[in-house]
């Protein structure tokens, strides 16, 4: 042993020493009982006071959950357009026809997913923008329009091609025009519940 530990140790037990002379008449097994009690009391008011924080906590907690619920649907929707305006040049060229087909079903199942996200934020008591859902509406009925070019390419009518690459073109501009309105803080464009 070192000689600050036989100091340590020395110190120690003239302090128990002494305690001992201070309560002379006091049986060592009631100051232990007291030692006891302290560290009781002491534990109780720590749990008193975690009692009082937890409800906060617990706010802070859903707070930022649902904070991550929205950053991944904005993610998410950031990604359907994104896909949107790659897709669009295969999309109206008429080769790969079916395997156009099942990326336009995989991009509907991607926004049903998206809707289910978007509802379930009610668990969070987080308001989603009106304007989103129709966003969301809009690629919905893109990708609907899409269907129907792959139809119209099956059965050779280029009127009905031309038409619908029309309204393709019209409804891609409209969605990328109102992606545009989330370029901006995700507090201003969700309203999260006040846990002040």
């Amino acid at each position: 042993m070192n000689k600050v530990t036989i100091k340590k140790i020395c110190f120690a037990l003239a302090g128990v020493a002494l305690i001992k002379y201070i309560f002379n008449d006091v049986t060592w097994g009631s100051f232990t009982d007291w030692i006891s009690a302290l560290s009781t009391a002491g534990t109780l008011l720590v749990a008193y006071k975690a009692y009082k924080e937890a409800p906060q906590w617990i706010k802070e907690k859903q707070n930022a959950e649902g904070f991550n619920h929205v950053s991944k649907i904005m993610k998410d929707y950031d990604s359907l357009v994104l896909f949107l305006n790659d897709f669009y040049f295969d999309l109206i060229n008429d080769e790969n026809i079916e395997s156009n087909s099942l990326k336009i079903d995989e991009q509907i199942g991607h926004i049903f997913s998206l809707n289910l996200r978007m509802k379930s934020c009610v668990r969070w008591k987080i308001d989603v923008p009106l304007e989103l859902y129709n966003n969301i509406d809009e690629i919905k009925g893109y990708y609907t329009t899409a269907k129907h070019l792959i139809g119209g390419y099956r059965m050779s009518d280029h009127a009905k091609i031309n038409e619908t690459i029309d309204i393709l073109t019209v409804l891609k501009k409209n969605i990328n025009k109102n992606h545009s309105f989330y370029n901006r803080n995700i507090e201003d464009i969700f309203t999260f519940p006040n846990y002040e």
